[in-house]
């Protein structure tokens, strides 16, 4: 188990609707509060093409940010 992993932690998923939602609050809040960020997948990701893709938006949107 990886601290802050899980659905009552700091981490979030985007692979489906309401996943996507819930990653779309974390993000709003982060925008408020900014700090670190990590993009990764962990033992059992069915899915690593959306954390790259998830990725690439982020830093685009941060780059707009600045």
């Amino acid at each position: 188990m990886v601290p802050g992993l899980g659905p009552d932690g700091n981490a979030y998923t985007i692979t489906t609707l309401d996943d996507a939602i819930r990653a779309g609050q974390g993000w709003r809040r982060f925008l408020e509060d900014p700090g670190d960020i990590v993009v990764g997948a962990s033992q059992g990701a069915g899915c690593f093409g959306a954390a790259y893709e998830y990725l690439f938006n982020l830093s685009y949107r941060l780059a707009r940010q600045a």
